[in-house]
């Protein structure tokens, strides 16, 4: 338990440092929205496509780590959306609570795996970002469609799933990792430093960018329901699906790793371009960050014991 509160306390000093700065608007007004934008769009794809082309998992671990992140999302999407008239949820407050139940935050994944495992656990980690990345995407979008306030045209969809930058470069990456083309020295190196720096930048951002927005008190208490399933429901759903699809000890321990994470601050920027329920959504990123300061410990430490 030690070695994993050491991998993961610089992971939430870092969200606390930014939380302090994000409140003080420093350096200025405008420049943590600006540094989230250059992770996005430059410094995480550097370490994604970085990471992907050295994969060399055999087809079948790549399937199952893909199937072993998406099929608990899916599982969990899809009863939501069909019992919500059991559950007593109506309009914007499913594809609230269903993203709110199964979304990442992939930044602190990366951060965490490494802390923990090192550089082995980032090839397993990339692919399963690399599944994870479009069907969520895709799947929020229409959900949000069916229930929020715009309905997403096909095409627009379409193109912003091929023109996210997640996306090229996991599946770049895995492309170039399986023709076995290796870049020159120079252009590595220049990934690995863009690389680096995106991690500490990224959890910064996302400190920065934590609000809360006050909540009434049913809508209180699906913000914990939904919190309390993502941080220890879907990892124990994982678990099991891991195990079903007999993954090797570290696909295994990084896909139930990567489902123990708080919900990612880019569901909260879909919902709140879609015309969903935005305000529920950064409550959730909040709470969640919150509490994965306790939980995220508690579930490396197990992992941490499975000694992959």
């Amino acid at each position: 338990m030690s070695a994993a509160f050491g991998a993961i306390a610089p992971v939430f000093l870092l969200l606390a440092l930014g939380f302090a700065l994000g409140r003080r608007q420093f350096p200025a007004v405008g420049f943590w929205p600006a540094v989230e934008r250059l992770v996005y769009w430059c410094l995480f794809p550097a370490l994604l496509l970085r990471t992907t082309a050295g994969v060399e998992s055999g087809g079948a671990v790549m399937l199952g780590i893909a199937l072993a992140v998406l099929g608990p999302i899916g599982l969990v999407m899809t009863l939501v959306t069909l019992g919500a008239p059991l559950l007593g949820l109506a309009g914007r407050m499913i594809p609230a609570v269903a993203q709110a139940a199964t979304r990442q935050n992939v930044y602190i994944a990366f951060a965490a795996a490494q802390g923990l495992w090192g550089e082995p656990a980032l090839a397993p980690l990339a692919i399963a970002v690399a599944a994870y990345v479009p069907g969520v995407n895709v799947a929020s979008a229409l959900l949000l469609g069916l229930h929020a306030a715009t309905r997403p045209r096909p095409a627009v969809l379409a193109r912003a799933l091929l023109l996210n930058p997640l996306v090229l470069a996991s599946a770049a990456g895995l492309v170039l990792g399986q023709t076995g083309w290796h870049p020159p020295f120079v252009l590595d190196e220049t990934l690995r430093v863009l690389a680096m720096a995106s991690l500490p930048l990224a959890l910064l951002a996302t400190g920065a960018g934590l609000v809360w927005r006050g909540a009434g008190g049913r809508e209180l208490a699906w913000l914990a329901a939904a919190s309390a399933f993502k941080l220890a429901g879907l990892p124990l759903l994982t678990l099991a699906t891991a195990l079903a699809l007999g993954l090797p000890p570290l696909p295994l321990a990084v896909v139930v790793l990567f489902a123990s994470l708080p919900l990612s601050p880019t569901a909260y920027v879909q919902t709140r371009a879609m015309g969903g329920h935005a305000g529920f959504m950064a409550n959730a990123v909040a709470l969640q960050t919150l509490l994965a300061m306790a939980s995220l410990p508690v579930v490396m430490g197990l992992l941490e014991s499975w000694n992959p």
